[in-house]
């Protein structure tokens, strides 16, 4: 759906048509824009947990020598995936650790050519150890990513066609919750009818074979937290 055409089922629906007398929303589209833009919003929430691959993309982080920390130029939700991105070796997973498990990665001080993991401070990617050699698009980091926050003519960006009448829907939740109107209950039970619908189907795409709950990636690998002090580290995770 168009922005134009989120406009006017929005106003269908909670009927503030441009011509009712004493309407909510007017000619003018700021109110009623705040509301899609918020509705779309909450929409990407309740959708990324059933259709990550429709919100996903990826930027490649070249390393600076000398540098631990990188921030990404997209605005982003979770990171699916960080990966190495180089030519001719396998894409391995470069895990990610919580501060606390730090000694996993690194000692205090330490640079290495390979980064072993990495972990988050607000948005920036802290790579672990620091980089000591530059390294071009190094890192594949695969993203769950955002919608606009202002929708534009042409409409959503990721969430799929399917799910666009949930964003009307949503903006009659918000609107309603204001209003303090018992109408509100109406517009979340069709919503939530809508949202279930379209979990059921367009959140299970790939039907060849079956799929099952994955577990942590990380139970997979070889860690090594002995002291460089006393012993190399060996192992793939060195690259």
């Amino acid at each position: 759906m168009t922005l134009a055409e989120l406009r006017t089922a929005t106003r269908n629906l909670s009927r503030q048509a441009e011509s009712d007398s004493g309407t909510l929303f007017p000619a003018g589209d700021v109110l009623l824009d705040w509301f899609i833009n918020s509705a779309a919003e909450l929409v990407t929430l309740d959708l990324v947990d059933y259709l990550p691959s429709n919100f996903l993309t990826y930027e490649d982080i070249s390393l600076v020598a000398g540098t631990s920390s990188y921030t990404l130029t997209a605005e982003w939700l979770q990171i699916y995936a960080m990966k190495r991105n180089v030519t001719d070796e396998s894409a391995q997973i470069i895990p990610y650790y919580e501060t606390t498990e730090e000694l996993l990665a690194q000692v205090n001080g330490e640079t290495a050519e390979f980064p072993v993991g990495f972990t988050l401070k607000g948005n920036s990617i802290i790579f672990m150890p620091k980089p000591s050699v530059s390294k071009t698009s190094y890192a594949r980091c695969w993203i769950i990513a955002v919608e606009s926050a202002t929708i534009g003519s042409a409409g959503p960006t990721y969430i799929p066609r399917h799910a666009h009448r949930l964003i009307p829907l949503m903006a009659c939740v918000l609107i309603g919750q204001m209003l303090e109107s018992k109408a509100t209950g109406y517009w979340e039970k069709m919503y939530q009818y809508w949202l279930g619908r379209v979990r059921d189907i367009v959140g299970q795409r790939i039907q060849q074979q079956p799929t099952f709950v994955k577990g942590s990636f990380t139970d997979k690998m070889y860690r090594d937290s002995r002291d460089l002090a006393f012993i190399d580290r060996v192992g793939y995770l060195d690259r």
